[in-house]
């Protein structure tokens, strides 16, 4: 027997199943953290505001995957350079609070990078900077089909007319009203291309491990801390992003189990374990805008 042969081949079989595991992504955040923002959210934004409890926005799982795959390979057809993905915040008619995704490139003209769409063979950017109170683009009858749009709302793929609409919304029924408290309130959090898609694969790893179902993904609304060692970021609304499974059942750590019952202003969880200081499932520390006022 040729011990050599039979070692190196051992070492394959290890090299292998190490290759396989996807390493957990940096901006996981503990449950801590996480309790710490949402009832920050509740405090700052909902005690005292009635016309909207909106909590979270929920997405299906292969929706978001189908989402990532189509735009990325339609900007490879159309040669533009996707550089980020933006959650950009909006609200509906009504003024209850929403959230759609929008790729970003950078355009040389105002040396910024920009969310967008496409319509009629050409670039509709979505916003021009963090600090604005409504896009730019107001020419939106032309912008209405959504056949080539590379926004997606929580029903699906949504209009640039539609998307513009509800950003500009936004600031009308959110953002204005608390200029008061925050002068430039989060307009939109993003990722660098290939952060967000990294961590849809190590939800679909973690699911297998632990042999969850995942059904989707709930993008909840939170705030940071109010406090001046978040510098220019205190008490900024951000969003974090936890799996989903049972019934669209928000699951904050694939392997103790725990649960977050969104119905309800407080907290409930079902607990395998006490130690909620430990990384979890949940994903957080996107870049925001504003602030800096420039998105740069």
């Amino acid at each position: 027997m040729n011990k050599g042969l039979i070692k190196k081949d051992t070492n394959i079989a290890i090299l292998e199943q190490y290759s396989s595991k996807v390493v957990a992504p940096a901006k996981l955040i503990s449950l801590v953290k996480a309790v710490t923002y949402y009832n920050n959210f509740y405090n700052t934004r909902i005690a005292f505001d009635n016309s909207d409890k909106t909590r979270a926005v929920w997405f299906e799982f292969e929706m978001l995957e189908s989402y990532f795959e189509r735009v990325t390979s339609f900007c490879s057809e159309q040669n533009i350079e996707i550089t980020r993905f933006v959650f950009l915040l909006g609200a509906e008619d009504n003024g209850k609070r929403t959230v759609f995704l929008a790729p970003a490139t950078y355009d040389e003209r105002l040396d910024l990078h920009r969310a967008f769409s496409f319509d009629n063979g050409e670039i509709t950017y979505l916003h021009r900077f963090a600090g604005e109170n409504y896009s730019t683009e107001t020419k939106l009858d032309r912008l209405q089909s959504p056949d080539q749009s590379l926004v997606l709302s929580s029903s699906g793929h949504i209009s640039s007319a539609r998307a513009i609409q509800l950003y500009n919304n936004y600031y009308d029924f959110v953002t204005g009203p608390f200029s008061e408290t925050v002068e430039f309130d989060t307009r939109f959090v993003w990722y660098e291309k290939g952060e967000y898609e990294k961590y849809l694969t190590y939800l679909k790893t973690q699911s297998k491990e632990y042999d969850q179902e995942l059904t989707g993904v709930n993008v909840i609304f939170a705030s940071i801390d109010n406090s001046p060692l978040e510098g220019e970021y205190s008490n900024h609304l951000t969003l974090f992003f936890a799996p989903t499974i049972e019934n669209n059942t928000t699951l904050l750590n694939l392997k103790s189990n725990e649960r977050l019952d969104l119905t309800k202003e407080t907290w409930k969880f079902i607990n395998s374990k006490n130690d909620f200081s430990q990384t979890s499932s949940m994903f957080n520390y996107g870049n925001s805008g504003p602030p800096p006022v420039q998105w740069d």
